[in-house]
């Protein structure tokens, strides 16, 4: 659990301690991506550890694994392990593959949205192989979640090579966008305005990065 974070305040020129509930946390946005944006510095964190051991139902590419690899003896140091085998293939080494990492959020829309894809996309209500459930979360707010990852592979990014801009989707994870050839920021920005269009015209869904870019 997040206990503070230690910041540098752009607007008051001074190091400050803001608590969790401060900073106004939600699903992947905070303060610091809206009203604050640009004001602050993160300079370090605590977080509050519990002891024991972590409960199913687990994240979903974990428990594929668990099930795939047939693994009986659940431990943290089996989980951890698991983990970092998932994020190894998910994300490739930066130092051998240069990448974005994760580009883009999950979108939420309203369920009202949703209904309309599934009118014409019924093929979201189908787990797909692999998954456990569906590409998409219903949420308490009557919102749902959709998978981005699922979203770019639907509208033709899965392992896509990009000549014209020199950049490419990772073939284990749909979000993650690395460089195969190309020569500036400029053209990660038109590759990742591809993917965004193609998205948007086929599903009605207005994709967001979530790299923040400084000077470009």
């Amino acid at each position: 659990m997040l206990v503070t974070l230690e910041t540098y305040d752009l607007q008051a020129n001074k190091f400050v301690t803001l608590m969790a509930a401060d900073c106004a946390f939600g699903y992947r946005t905070s303060r610091f991506k809206s009203a604050d944006k640009g004001r602050f510095f993160i300079t370090g964190i605590t977080i509050r550890l519990e002891h024991g051991m972590a409960q199913p139902p687990y994240y979903r590419d974990i428990q594929a694994y668990i099930e795939q690899n047939k693994v009986t003896d659940i431990t943290l140091a089996s989980l951890r392990d698991i983990v970092s085998h998932i994020r190894e293939k998910k994300l490739p080494d930066p130092r051998i593959i240069p990448n974005t990492g994760s580009f883009f959020q999950n979108p939420i829309i309203s369920k009202e949205a949703y209904q309309t894809i599934v009118e014409n996309h019924p093929q979201i209500e189908k787990a797909p192989m692999g998954w456990s459930q569906p590409p998409r979360w219903f949420l308490d707010n009557e919102q749902v979640k959709l998978s981005a990852g699922w979203l770019v592979e639907q509208a033709g990014f899965k392992a896509y090579e990009d000549k014209e801009t020199g950049m490419a989707t990772w073939p284990y994870q749909n979000l993650v966008l690395t460089n195969k050839g190309a020569h500036s920021t400029a053209d990660l920005l038109k590759f990742k305005q591809k993917i965004i269009d193609a998205v948007q015209a086929k599903f009605g869904v207005a994709l967001v990065q979530e790299p923040e870019l400084i000077g470009a």
